[in-house]
């Protein structure tokens, strides 16, 4: 399936691409001129997806909106609920607490929601408003919405080691300080506190990055992996 998206991605960016050589082909009669502002456009492009983002602040309103639209695209081909289909196995369900970091538009967070029933609770957590807005208009009793940029717990209104679940889903390639935030995931979530108990779960999902890099960087930060889901999902433990 991440092929198939992968894909439909580079089909439809050929397409824009196409479409902005002829019109500036068009507008300038010249095929040099059209080169020229066709590789002016893709070098724009480009430094404007792979900028490092802003630790403060959100992307821009319409950057999400065609975010949202990925999601929404991403979710048709591949249903959030099967991307979460470990938990249970890996995780308890009833009565857990689950954070979404980067929660997007809350697809996952629905699904993890549906999960943990009335018994559990979600903690979305997304530093655009726009997101923010998405997930509660899903009107999820067990779900509380948070905008920030961190996961700090204080801030969140919990103790540390009283975390089952940290959802990592397509948002660690984007975070400014990764190694910050995982210190932080560390201590949210559940120690094993005897021998033969486990701790709790940080499941990382990320086509941005490669296995190896994930798996290096999470490791740095005091997780050991357990398992990757057929669904690309790696699922680690606290070291």
């Amino acid at each position: 399936m991440a092929a198939v998206m992968w894909m439909l991605s580079r089909v439809g960016d050929s397409i824009i691409y196409v479409i902005v050589l002829l019109t500036l082909f068009y507008i300038t009669n010249s095929v040099l001129l059209a080169l020229v502002g066709e590789i002016t456009f893709l070098l724009t492009i480009w430094k404007w997806l792979h900028r490092r983002p802003d630790v403060d602040g959100p992307v821009s309103g319409i950057r999400y909106r065609l975010m949202a639209l990925g999601f929404w695209i991403r979710d048709k081909l591949e249903p959030p609920q099967k991307k979460l289909s470990w938990m249970g196995r890996y995780a308890p369900v009833h009565h857990a607490i689950v954070i979404d970091f980067g929660c997007g538009s809350g697809s996952y967070t629905q699904a993890a929601a549906n999960l943990v029933g009335s018994s559990g609770r979600v903690i979305a957590i997304d530093v655009h408003p726009l997101a923010i807005a998405d997930v509660e208009k899903r009107r999820l009793p067990n779900v509380v919405t948070v905008l920030s940029n961190d996961v700090i717990e204080h801030q969140l209104h919990l103790k540390k080691g009283t975390v089952d679940v940290v959802l990592l889903f397509d948002v660690l390639h984007a975070l400014a300080h990764p190694s910050t935030q995982l210190l932080h995931i560390h201590d949210l979530l559940k120690p094993a506190k005897r021998e033969g108990e486990r701790s709790g779960v940080l499941a990382v999902y990320n086509e941005h990055m490669g296995k190896k890099a994930t798996m290096a960087l999470i490791r740095q930060n005091g997780f050991e992996p357990e398992a990757t889901t057929s669904d690309n999902v790696h699922i680690f433990r606290l070291r």
